[in-house]
């Protein structure tokens, strides 16, 4: 492979990695529309795609909620959760978040535009952005354990 060959498909690597946040509106719990790229501004965020028919995103999402409030005591981020259900599940998306008892700011995307937007094909699909709104980590699927690396993007970005 030419050296020039190498340096694009190294830079495309690199835009992949520090893309910035899409332009995309979802719903809140109350059926508010936001855009998430305003939800973004100067904070650390953490944002996971999930699906209440997804156990590895129900799995992952319960280990987080495990270990947020020391996350939390030792650095300052927001943690998003945006369920693709449609509007035939959204219901029960709704009912996993309280009975988890997660406190997370839960968003929905029932027609799945976000989804498409961020390129997710796969869930759960995890994006951590800086203050700055550009992507510095990501992931698909779960293994136990997984989010460790999710704290440690976390806590990469607050020491800068």
């Amino acid at each position: 492979m030419s050296k020039s060959l190498i340096f694009i498909w190294m830079a495309l690597l690199c835009i992949n990695v520090h893309a910035q946040v899409p332009s995309a509106k979802v719903e809140t719990i109350t059926g508010e529309k936001v855009d998430i790229r305003d939800m973004l501004k100067d904070k650390i965020t953490v944002i996971s795609f999930w699906s209440s028919v997804c156990k590895p995103c129900i799995a992952e999402l319960d280990a987080i909620n495990d270990v947020i409030a020391d996350w939390h005591s030792k650095a300052n981020f927001q943690m998003i959760i945006i369920a693709i259900d449609d509007s035939r599940s959204l219901a029960k998306a709704k009912s996993l978040i309280n009975g988890h008892n997660w406190n997370y700011i839960a968003l929905f995307d029932k027609n799945q535009d976000m989804k498409r937007s961020f390129g997710v094909n796969f869930i759960p699909h995890v994006f951590v952005y800086d203050t700055n709104g550009k992507q510095v980590y990501s992931h698909t699927g779960y293994n136990p354990g997984g989010e460790d690396d999710v704290f440690n993007a976390i806590q990469k970005i607050q020491k800068h």
